[in-house]
């Protein structure tokens, strides 16, 4: 009997026990601090496990719905993995449940800049600042913005609005310079070109040329002047081989997306093309795609009394991403035996201002508008015909405010027509240009 109600007894405290005690279990799962599964998530994200992240965050919202910071952080996660028309989703149905919710502003305008939309980010900015009208991250992303679709008045305005409320923002400070830098309407430059083979003979070119850069409110007009040296191997510095030529071009804009080049080219010299002309529309596409299709035309006056045309065809494709720029050219030349193709690559990655990048070529065949291909070689008269493969890489740097420097180097194998072999070609280019 006494075990019995031992017995009794002790079922009933158990019970009680895990009454008592299970629920308060239970309940300090449940209560967790939300912000600190919120830290755990954040950091998760910015060590590339967004999925982990995402899975805290949406049992973060299962517990509290109004926890905004938590479907911003998935939205962004979804952002870095590319995924710009779920986290966009995201981000909306933050702003419709709570509008102006700051974090999702921030959010939608940089996911915007990283999917190259930029009317939708520079939207956002300003849906922002009807919330926030002071607020200074906000303004300085709607000038960078407004930079990067070329705006540069307004991108000024906005800048100024930081500055006249906080004169020291280094942020701003430093976008005014850079849209100084580039809302220059003039500069001058020199440049020097040289190229040297020694296959079939010794060859020294030596092009020196002074341009001058005008922007107007139609576009841009660029003058220059030319002066060619050839070299022979019986010479030293300079010879006998030398000419000029003077040069017009411009780039008249006709809409935002629209815009031509025209190029004409005189030399009163046989080392020259006696007349080169070039003509080119240009397109820009969504996606910060441009597509382009032109020609170009040469004509040489041989020293024999006989000349050539040249007509060739070229067109475009160029794509910005990011910090990058990739641009693919063709050159087609119809010839009385077929026609002669030339293809060019160009990548650049750029820095902190568009004076600033270092570049990569890769070509096969000669490019008509690389200016020492412009020098008429009396022992290679067909020379735009032959065939060869180059690489060239370079830097260009704004080393002070207004004055721009640029450095060349190239290799080129080339198809020499006197004896079908192929020579080896250095390129070198050096570029001093001054903006006022």
């Amino acid at each position: 009997m006494i075990r019995t109600n031992n017995r009794r007894i002790f079922a009933t405290v158990f019970i009680l026990v895990v009454f008592f005690i299970t629920p308060d279990i239970a309940l300090s799962q449940e209560n967790i601090p939300l912000d600190s599964l919120f830290l755990k998530a954040r950091d998760l994200a910015f060590n590339n496990e967004y999925k982990a992240a995402r899975d805290i965050c949406n049992n973060i919202l299962s517990q509290n719905e109004q926890y905004y910071d938590a479907q911003v952080l998935i939205g962004r996660t979804l952002a870095w993995e590319g995924n710009f028309d779920t986290a966009r989703s995201e981000f909306k149905e933050v702003i419709t449940k709570k509008p102006g919710y700051r974090d999702a502003v921030d959010a939608l305008i940089d996911m915007e800049s990283w999917a190259e939309k930029l009317d939708s980010a520079l939207y956002y900015c300003d849906y922002g600042l009807s919330y926030y009208p002071n607020d200074e991250q906000l303004l300085v992303k709607k000038a960078k913005i407004q930079m990067m679709m070329g705006e540069l008045n307004s991108s000024q305005r906005t800048i100024l609005q930081v500055l006249d409320r906080n004169p020291s923002n280094e942020q701003a400070n430093e976008l005014l310079e850079n849209i100084k830098s580039v809302n220059i309407f003039n500069y001058v430059s020199i440049d020097y070109d040289f190229e040297f083979y020694e296959t079939p003979w010794i060859r020294r070119w030596h092009l020196l040329y002074f341009s001058y850069f005008r922007q107007t409110s139609i576009g841009s007009i660029i003058g220059r002047v030319y002066l060619g040296d050839l070299v022979k191997q019986e010479e030293t510095i300079f010879s006998k081989e030398t000419g000029t030529a003077f040069e017009i071009e411009a780039y008249p804009i006709f809409t935002k997306k629209n815009y031509a080049y025209i190029n004409y080219m005189y030399s009163p010299n046989d080392l020259f093309p006696r007349h080169r002309a070039g003509l080119e529309d240009y397109q820009l596409l969504p996606w910060t795609l441009e597509v382009s299709l032109g020609a170009r035309y040469m004509y040489f006056k041989n020293k024999n009394g006989s000349s050539d045309d040249v007509f060739i065809l070229t067109g475009s494709i160029a794509k910005y991403y990011k910090n990058y720029w990739f641009s693919f050219r063709p050159y087609i030349t119809p010839k009385s035996n077929g026609v002669s193709q030339s293809y060019l690559l160009r990548i650049r990655r750029y820095f902190n201002t568009a004076d600033n990048f270092i570049l990569l070529e890769l070509g096969i065949g000669n490019s008509p508008d690389d200016p020492l291909n412009y020098l008429d070689d009396p022992n290679n008269p067909d020379m735009y015909k032959l065939q060869s493969y180059n690489i060239r890489t370079g830097v260009q740097y704004l080393i002070l405010p207004r004055l721009l420097t640029r450095f060349e180097l190239g290799y080129e194998y080339q198809e020499s027509i006197i004896n079908d072999k192929y020579r080896n070609n250095i390129l070198t280019k050096i570029r001093i240009a001054y903006y006022f």
